[in-house]
């Protein structure tokens, strides 16, 4: 369904001088030789994009609704050949009721007909965490290297790093898997199948958190984190150029992120919230599809600070609908068909906040969200106001670390006209915005 190109080299997130300055600012940071990244490794220098080519990645932030349909179109219109699009359910704790609604959601979208002349065939692999030796059987091999696709659907990332890629090695269905992205098959998932993508996923971990003591890891392998902080595992390695979250703006979890980016080498941090997805196709460029939008923080040109967790200049943008960015240049090019300069919320008052919506919803105020910045959709009313002219820089109480954000040289703001998420303004996109965080 779609054609492949190759990419032009190797890109490395950093040079070794700025890691070394990155190194000394975080204290925590453990520093690795320049070159490249060992597979799986959650210590290991991240930010290279494939030079060889491969399939489309449709990375969703969780929560994806079933009349979503520019979603489901671009994960179906990324399949090749012309096998059965495959429904993995190894992250759920329910993988035969995830699997089969799945199945049932994609089936529907699979018969449009756009697609006449494909397969229409949608089908589950029973691979759990109950038969994790699936995932080394002959013949499951041999039905994931007929897929022409894959849903990799939402519940514990672990779980799928327990089966694919065991302590004991790569298991030869994720070889397999590997192999049909690479040939051009998509690879798509929502929440821990957008988590598990990057080379170092993050399995949990509170903002507040994170930023007082840091990342922590397995260290004895029961698989759960040996202290507090975000949790960083190892992950699938389809998206090694950048760390990727899930439920980004829904649940708050952009805090942990942005720690997350700082204490790793990796240079970009990609927040998806719910409902949305980041496109990525082999030509070096993401773009996003879907309700709401993708929280970018980029560190490539942020200072270390003197304590750990701290630094300045990290740049921010909110990308919506139909914007994009190249992950090589960090570029970022926004959509403006249909789009102008966001309105305040209603009846705004000094703080930024306003009267209830036809919907009922209240958006926080700016002292509200200064106080809990990590609450359900917080930062989303606070980036409205940003982009609506309300706000031009505020202080956010992180606990351990104060998080202030300002408006940047350059920020420009667009929307649509109509209600989108949580009463903001659809196709809400704005930025570049700076972020500074100190104690």
């Amino acid at each position: 369904m779609r054609s492949a190109h190759l990419h032009g080299g190797t890109f490395h997130s950093r040079t070794c001088p700025f890691l070394t300055a990155l190194a000394i600012g975080l204290g925590s940071f453990s520093l690795m030789a320049c070159g490249d990244a060992a597979k799986g490794d959650p210590t290991a220098e991240s930010g290279a994009i494939p030079a060889e080519s491969h399939g489309r990645l449709v990375i969703v932030g969780g929560g994806l609704s079933s009349e979503n349909a520019d979603v489901y179109h671009a994960v179906l219109e990324g399949r090749d050949g012309n096998g059965p699009f495959c429904v993995m359910p190894t992250a759920s704790g329910v993988p035969e009721e995830s699997m089969n609604s799945a199945v049932e959601r994609f089936t529907g979208y699979a018969a449009d007909a756009r697609y006449s002349g494909m397969s229409a065939e949608v089908t589950g692999l029973w691979i759990t965490t109950e038969n994790p030796e699936a995932a080394s059987d002959s013949t499951m091999v041999e039905r994931i290297e007929a897929c022409s696709g894959f849903w990799f659907v939402g519940g514990v990332q672990s779980r799928v790093m327990q089966v694919f890629r065991p302590a004991t090695g790569d298991s030869p269905g994720y070889r397999a898997l590997m192999r049909r992205w690479r040939e051009g098959a998509v690879v798509a998932g929502s929440s821990a199948g957008a988590a598990m993508m990057s080379s170092r996923s993050i399995g949990s971990g509170t903002p507040a958190a994170a930023l007082e003591f840091g990342v922590v890891r397995d260290a004895d392998g029961d698989g759960e984190e040996d202290g507090e902080g975000v949790w960083l595992l190892p992950g699938m390695d389809f998206v090694p150029w950048a760390i990727v979250g899930q439920h980004h703006l829904a649940r708050g979890r952009w805090g942990r992120l942005v720690v997350a980016v700082l204490e790793e080498e990796d240079r970009l941090g990609l927040g998806i919230d719910e409902n949305t997805a980041l496109v990525y196709d082999d030509d070096g460029v993401a773009e996003v599809v879907g309700a709401s939008g993708v929280l970018m923080f980029d560190v490539t040109g942020a200072t270390p600070g003197d304590a750990p967790r701290t630094a300045t200049g990290i740049r921010v943008e909110f990308l919506g609908a139909g914007d994009r960015v190249d992950v090589r240049t960090l570029a970022v090019t926004r959509s403006t068909a249909g789009k102008a300069q966001p309105t305040p919320p209603p009846v705004a008052d000094a703080s930024g906040g306003a009267a209830p919506d036809e919907d009922g919803i209240t958006p926080p105020t700016i002292d509200e969200i200064a106080a809990d910045p990590f609450a359900r959709w917080a930062l989303l009313h606070l980036l409205h106001a940003f982009a609506a002219g309300t706000v031009d820089e505020v202080a956010l109480d992180g606990g351990a670390r104060t998080l202030t954000l300002r408006r940047a040289p350059g920020f420009a703001s667009w929307a649509r006209a109509e209600e989108g998420v949580q009463g903001t303004p659809a196709g809400l996109s704005a930025g570049p915005l700076t972020l500074d965080i100190t104690r």
